[in-house]
């Protein structure tokens, strides 16, 4: 039997927690914020979350998260897990932000300071998102949507990309490997949009 739908968003600090809780909860979803094994245990989603600089960032993942667990839930269990901005980059391969750092390497590829020739940095704002045909998200959005981005890295060329989006050049803003997904852009923050695309998340079931 299944377990119930119930979503941990894994605490390490972000500071993006408060409003994806928000979200979460607007959905009528069980949602608790949590490092605890227990309640990751339970949870039959989990969403990463992030703010910051991916060197940073991931030192707080391994020095607050039960990895072991959620190596063990999302590897071999195959729970779903959504990564979010800095959440996104940290399940890839490597990242160069505050010198060159392995990530969780859970998705293939490296994180790499935008190119953006003659545009400025950090890319703030609002700007379109194009699912690949094969995307778990596709259907979801069958037209180009617009969803809220604020960063100066992103994921490099990768066989798990799923979406992307251009700012002067085209890069990834989206991943997806089996149970495994992320987001360059802030759905918490993209009103409508990340609504319906955390809605789609939640109804994934390995």
């Amino acid at each position: 039997m299944s377990r119930a739908t119930s979503v941990c968003i894994l605490n390490y600090g972000s500071g993006n927690i408060g409003s994806v809780h928000n979200m979460i909860r607007s959905l009528g979803v069980d949602v608790r914020v949590s490092n605890a094994s227990k309640d990751i245990e339970a949870a039959s989603h989990l969403v990463l979350p992030g703010v910051g600089t991916f060197n940073r960032s991931l030192l707080k993942v391994r020095q607050s998260l039960p990895l072991q667990t959620i190596d063990e839930m999302v590897i071999q269990g195959k729970t779903p897990l959504l990564g979010i901005c800095v959440g996104m980059q940290i399940l890839a391969t490597r990242g160069e932000e505050g010198g060159t750092n392995p990530g969780l390497g859970w998705i293939a590829g490296n994180v790499r300071r935008l190119s953006c020739p003659g545009a400025r940095l950090p890319h703030v704002g609002w700007n379109t998102v194009q699912f690949a045909p094969t995307s778990f998200f596709h259907e979801t959005f069958d037209q180009d949507d617009d969803f809220y981005f604020v960063h100066s890295y992103a994921l490099d060329e990768s066989p798990d990309a799923s979406a992307s989006t251009t700012y002067v050049d085209e890069f990834v803003c989206a991943v997806e490997k089996e149970n495994i997904f992320g987001v360059q852009f802030h759905p918490e923050k993209s009103q409508n949009p990340g609504r319906r695309l955390m809605s789609r998340f939640i109804e994934y079931h390995a």
